[in-house]
């Protein structure tokens, strides 16, 4: 800090101990803006040593995370510096060998005092990729806190209000650049600012349901149930020009994060889901190959909440067979969805197996659509799955006698992307 006797209370720190008050004269908000441009770096590399000046570098954060007369990219500086001061906060309060209790206390209280000023920031942006990266930082300032001290529920219904803004303000922007010359327009780098912004709203709702639950869920329901369910409401007609597929993905892939991590309470949502599936996948060649892998992915999770009704089960099995077996199917731009109509396809036979008489017929049919090769988190589920079968029916054994040649190399093929992935079920495989 410099000596100065501006009096502008932007420029001063007051601090009060044990009655006695004193105020310090900082340095100009260009030249804290320079400072905090640093910080990141000294932060990665001293972390801990830090400790003493976390306080004082959050007082200094948060009015210019929330200064509309600084540019994005200043401000973007200094919400970068968010996570690293947490990290510098927790590496400190280790080394001076703090309890684990005291040490998720400081953390949820310094998260809790510091994420307001992120959501005013929400607020008052008019930048897409800076809304992104907070929402980012709040998504990672979260893996700090102690759920169970965390008592902020207005900030949490705070972030949820600026998310459902958002998206409605994107439909909005769409709007107006349809409007205007498209020779003014990079189309290119918009839709991929407004993908990422897509991306990180999803993963920030998906952590905000894996981190507080039902208590979310509640949130979710106030600001953003309805708005996408009225997403997925309206089916597209061909005729029917208002109808944006971007954000029935958007909407279909938050409902099916909530549906995966909330109770049963989310139940309610399903049916809408079930029926905007019921539309699209029998024509599953019209749409794009992102709503096909977003529809195909809530298949799976709705089968695993038992969400499905069991005299459909037959029509939800060949919908998805009809995506495996397309003539398309595996190309780079459907393989994703490929991928996920065949991992749900497992799904539905895991939960529903006694329901269904031609329950091994159909396993092998599955078999045959293996391995997948992309997605990793499906091929866990497919090879446990898979393993499990091999090793509580009669299937491996009955393959071998039968001399299946066929489905011999489909199980050494499975086998061996397994082991190439390094996968946690290869030694069960080598063990069969």
């Amino acid at each position: 800090s410099k000596n100065n006797n501006n009096n502008n209370n932007n420029n001063v720190v007051q601090e009060e101990f044990g009655g006695i008050k004193f105020q310090v004269n900082t340095a100009e908000m260009n030249e804290k803006v320079v400072a905090i441009q640093q910080f990141p770096r000294y932060a990665v590399c001293m972390e801990g040593e830090l400790l003493t000046y976390v306080r004082e570098i959050s007082l200094v954060l948060k009015p210019v995370i929330m200064a509309r007369t600084l540019t994005s990219e200043q401000r973007r500086h200094a919400i970068e510096t968010m996570v690293p001061l947490a990290n510098c906060l927790k590496s400190g309060l280790i080394k001076k060998n703090l309890k684990t209790e005291d040490v998720n206390k400081w953390l949820t209280e310094f998260i809790q005092d510091i994420i307001p000023s992120l959501v005013e920031a929400m607020n008052a942006s008019d930048e897409v990729d800076e809304f992104s990266l907070i929402c980012k930082t709040i998504q990672d300032l979260l893996d700090y806190i102690d759920i169970k001290i965390f008592k902020n529920a207005q900030c949490i219904s705070d972030i949820t209000e600026q998310v459902a803004i958002a998206i409605r303000e994107r439909q909005d922007r769409r709007e107006i650049n349809e409007e205007k010359s498209m020779d003014l327009i990079d189309t290119e780098i918009e839709y991929d600012v407004e993908a990422d912004l897509a991306d990180t709203i999803v993963d920030l709702v998906t952590k905000l349901t894996t981190t507080f639950g039902n208590n979310f869920l509640q949130i979710f329901d106030k600001y953003l149930g309805k708005l996408c369910i009225d997403l997925i409401s309206s089916l597209k007609h061909d005729d029917d020009a208002n109808i944006f597929e971007e954000d029935q993905i958007l909407s279909i892939t938050m409902l099916t994060e909530i549906v995966r991590y909330s109770g049963n309470e989310s139940n309610k949502f399903i049916e809408s889901m079930l029926k905007f599936a019921r539309f699209y996948l029998p024509t599953h060649e019209t749409i794009s190959s992102q709503l096909k892998q977003s529809i195909c992915y809530f298949i799976g999770i709705c089968a695993l909440k038992n969400g499905l009704n069991i005299n459909n089960i037959p029509n939800w099995l060949n919908l998805l067979k009809n995506i495996v077996n397309h003539n398309s199917s595996r190309n780079d731009e459907n393989i994703d969805a490929t991928e996920n109509a065949i991992s749900s396809i497992a799904k539905i036979c895991k939960i529903y197996s006694k329901n269904n008489n031609n329950n091994m017929d159909i396993i092998i049919e599955w078999i045959g659509m293996l391995p997948i090769i992309n997605d990793n988190e499906e091929r866990e589920f497919c090879n446990n799955y898979l393993l499990s079968i091999l090793k509580n029916s009669n299937l491996l054994n009955d393959i071998i006698q039968n001399k299946n040649i066929k489905m011999i190399e489909k199980l050494i093929n499975i086998m061996a992307v397994s082991i190439i992935n390094d996968d946690a079920a290869k030694q069960q495989y080598k063990e069969l």
